[in-house]
C-alpha cells in the first residue's frame, strides 16, 4: 500500500511482512502492538505498518545506554 506523506510516497507493509522483515513471530509483533512499542495504522480490520518508522521505534524501546 502506498501513500503520499507531504510529497513523499511511503509505503505500508501488512502484519505477516512486517514480522518477516523483522524477523519476529507474529505473536511478538502482537505483542508489541498492545504494548504500543511499534507505531502502525489500523482502518477497519486491515493492520498496517511503515517500516521505517517501526524499526525506528524498536531501536529506540530497545536501545541500552551507556552509564556515565
Amino acid at each position: 500500500m502506498l501513500l503520499r506523506n507531504n510529497s513523499q510516497i511511503v509505503s505500508f507493509v501488512r502484519k505477516k511482512e512486517m514480522a518477516a522483515i523483522l524477523g519476529v513471530s507474529l505473536r511478538t509483533l502482537e505483542n508489541w502492538m498492545a504494548a504500543r512499542i511499534i507505531p502502525y495504522q489500523k482502518i477497519g480490520k486491515v493492520v498496517s505498518f511503515n517500516p521505517e518508522t517501526v524499526k525506528t521505534a524498536i531501536e529506540q524501546a530497545y536501545t541500552i545506554r551507556e552509564l556515565l
